[in-house]
């Protein structure tokens, strides 16, 4: 599950594609997000996500680190939902900047 271009990991590329999912609805290529089997891709799915994510969550560049860039695009994205919604609350707040701090790596 999770696996959207079928590379066997959890990567920014899937991330990006679970994003979407959660943004769009359900539709047939979200099968791979809907971990908890509902026709639906909700908070239940993204904790799950997050658990078989093999990047930093923070990292919403993809670039593997979690610095400037990403700074830039939380604090660029506040408000609506998206790649910047970090924690997958719905919105892009405070709480994901106070994720990326703590995933900051200088």
């Amino acid at each position: 599950m999770g696996d959207f271009d079928l590379d066997n990991d959890r990567d920014h590329a899937d991330r990006v594609a679970f994003v979407a999912c959660q943004a769009g609805g359900f539709a047939p290529v979200c099968e791979a997000a809907d971990f908890d089997g509902d026709s639906d891709i909700d908070a239940l799915d993204a904790v799950a996500f997050d658990a078989a994510f093999s990047g930093l969550r923070s990292d919403i560049t993809g670039d593997g680190t979690v610095s400037g860039k990403d700074l830039a695009g939380v604090l660029s994205a506040l408000g609506p939902p998206g790649i910047a919604d970090v924690n997958h609350d719905g919105a892009t707040t405070g709480g994901d900047l106070a994720m990326l701090l703590a995933e900051w790596m200088p």
